[in-house]
């Protein structure tokens, strides 16, 4: 069975969409092809890395074995990238050397948490240095660097706290898909301003005839960091409708 919440040609769409986060499975896409069995998908992809095609296979099921199998079924040759997606607690595969969570929230199902009244939240479709100042400011304190919004592609939803910037979010507006995560100055962490930020989201797609929204985290390895759990607990807290794991094997 497919655990994919989208159906194939949505998920086509939502790859297609978020390749410029170039990340080990979402890079920008040549071509795509994708095809659903009993056991699962099988979508098969070309990437542009470096201005060289590559090609890779992503073999999408309900449980790890089933996973791989319909992996080496679809007989791709060795230089072919081999990922598979599965629901978040199958099992690990042994061979996974690089791992991603994608959570996804469809609007008529949601469980978030209640949001911070304190709490009001701004989106930006444009913006000044002096905005972006404040933005690099708040992404710096949550997780110590910092990316800008892509103009033309994402609203900056910009929370705050007694006219004070407390926390931000990326949303595509084209993917519905939350770039880089959800980010919160450290000094207000565990105030409900994150959550308040994923209202925020479900707000701003709803008004604009969206479905569902999503986001992504990638681990620097299978093993999750400490920065890798907080964040994932915070997603996990806020009832994802669908919570899946992406790995490339060796």
């Amino acid at each position: 069975m497919n655990p994919l919440p989208f159906t194939l040609k949505e998920f086509e769409k939502w790859l297609r969409g978020n390749g410029y986060l170039k990340t080990f499975w979402l890079k920008p896409v040549e071509s795509i092809t994708a095809r659903e069995t009993e056991k699962g998908a099988i979508i098969k992809i070309s990437w542009k890395v470096r201005s060289k095609l590559r090609t890779a296979a992503l073999a999408a099921s309900t449980t790890t074995q089933a996973a791989l199998k319909l992996l080496r079924e679809a007989g791709e040759e060795g230089g072919t990238v081999k990922l598979i997606l599965t629901p978040e607690e199958a099992e690990e595969p042994e061979n996974a050397w690089q791992k991603s969570i994608l959570y996804y929230w469809q609007l008529g199902k949601l469980r978030l948490l209640d949001p911070n009244p304190a709490v009001k939240v701004e989106a930006h479709e444009e913006w000044n240095e002096e905005l972006e100042k404040e933005m690099k400011k708040i992404q710096e304190s949550s997780w110590g660097f910092y990316k800008p919004p892509k103009p033309g592609l994402d609203v900056a939803l910009l929370a705050k706290l007694r006219d004070k910037a407390v926390g931000l979010a990326y949303l595509n507006k084209h993917t519905w898909n939350i770039d880089y995560g959800v980010h919160v100055a450290r000094e207000y962490w565990r105030r409900r301003i994150g959550t308040t930020l994923l209202h925020a989201v479900s707000q701003y797609v709803a008004s604009h005839g969206g479905a569902y929204f999503t986001v992504v985290r990638w681990l620097r390895s299978p093993k999750a960091t400490a920065a890798d759990k907080r964040a994932l607990a915070f997603y996990k807290a806020n009832s994802p409708t669908a919570r899946l794991a992406v790995y490339r094997l060796r």
